[in-house]
Formats: C-alpha cells, structure tokens, sequence
C-alpha cells in the first residue's frame, strides 16, 4: 500500500493532466480550445504588431524582398 501512495504521490500532477484531459475529451470541449487558442493568438500577434510597428514594417519588408 505504501508504494502506491508513493506512486500517486510521484505522479500526483500527470495524473490529474491524464484526468482532465479525460474530461475535456468525454464533455467535447476540445472543439472550443482551438479556437479559443486561435483568438487569443490573434489578440497577441495585434498588441505585438501595434508596440512594434516599425520592427514589424522592416522584418516584412526584408521578407518580400527575398521573395
């Protein structure tokens, strides 16, 4: 019995992960997490774009120069 309480508590967090993933995948909320991801993303790559506006002008610019 100790080893099993020694098992649980070496691996206490991928078990609650294997758990909730469990969950996420029975209750279908897999299909919100990629677009959740997706505007989040978005929302970042837009604060990202608006501090840095001159990196981003050249960096696309170097880019279609390439091309």
């Amino acid at each position: 019995m100790e080893k099993f309480l020694q098992f649980l508590s070496d691996y206490r967090y991928p078990i609650i992960g294997f758990f909730v993933a469990l969950v996420i995948i029975i209750t279908g909320l897999y299909k919100l997490i990629i677009p959740i991801a997706l505007i989040a993303a978005g929302i970042y790559f837009g604060f990202y774009f608006q501090k840095n506006k001159e990196k981003v002008k050249e960096k696309i610019k170097e880019i279609v120069d390439k091309l």
